[in-house]
This record gives structure tokens, sequence and C-alpha cells, in this order.
């Protein structure tokens, strides 16, 4: 047996071993950002409001806005 070759398959191997557990790493990494609750604070949520509605006649009276990573919005006290 070549010692060569045997040291080429098991860095193989390893590198795969390292791929995977970079995907692993990542894949984790989305789950937890996706469960995230981002607060605004009221003037910027404000301004966001005012931008969406642009009919002035729409008032709406909340404590915060929270955004998730999935694109979720919540309105605290609404």
């Amino acid at each position: 047996m070549n010692p060569r070759s045997t040291y080429n398959s098991l860095k193989r191997k390893i590198s795969l071993v390292k791929l995977t557990l970079v995907i692993l790493f990542i894949q984790i990494t989305i789950l937890l950002v996706s469960n995230v609750k981002i607060a605004l604070p009221k003037f910027a949520s404000d301004y966001i409001i005012d931008s969406i509605f642009l009919d002035s006649n729409i008032t709406l009276d909340y404590e915060r806005i929270k955004f998730t990573a999935r694109g979720d919005i919540w309105f605290n006290n609404l």
C-alpha cells in the first residue's frame, strides 16, 4: 500500500467532514436568526408607518414594532 495514496484519501475525508460541519453551522445559524425579533424604537417605526400608509387619515397607536427575518411584523399594544 502506498502511504501517499492513503494520506490523500484521509485528507479528502477530513475536508468532507469540515464541509459538512460548515453546512451544519450555517443551517443552525439560519434557524436561530429566523426566530429572533428585532425591535425598533418609536421614532424609527413612526417613519416606516408613515411611508407605508400614505393616507394621513390612518393613525396607529402602538408601543413598539418588532420584525423577524421571516418577514413577520409584531405590534405591541396596538
